[in-house]
């Protein structure tokens, strides 16, 4: 899983995070679902089919570190579940104007 996103925001802007899945060592799946969620939670920010995914974030209106998770999902669709899920944190560095 390889992502492009930025690492400075600004507060309340929209923010786009790309997200690849390269050499997968999951087989039989047909889906991959990548969810952008906030850090320690379950809260889905944003949800998109890959790859590329491209997921598109509104920034807090905060100043300081934004964790995120960006999460992979395997899917075998429709007759299957979700076969794998692989998450990475990422954090991306927010400024008021």
């Amino acid at each position: 899983m390889q992502n492009t996103y930025p690492t400075n925001a600004t507060a309340g802007r929209v923010i786009v995070i790309t997200t690849s899945i390269t050499n997968a060592c999951v087989v039989d799946y047909n889906r991959v679902l990548v969810n952008i969620l906030l850090a320690n939670t379950a809260r889905i920010l944003s949800a998109s089919i890959a790859s590329p995914a491209i997921n598109k974030v509104r920034a807090p209106d905060m100043s300081g570190p934004w964790r995120l998770v960006v999460q992979a999902q395997f899917i075998y669709y429709p007759e299957g579940g979700m076969l794998s899920l692989f998450q990475e944190n990422i954090t991306i560095n927010v400024h008021k104007s």
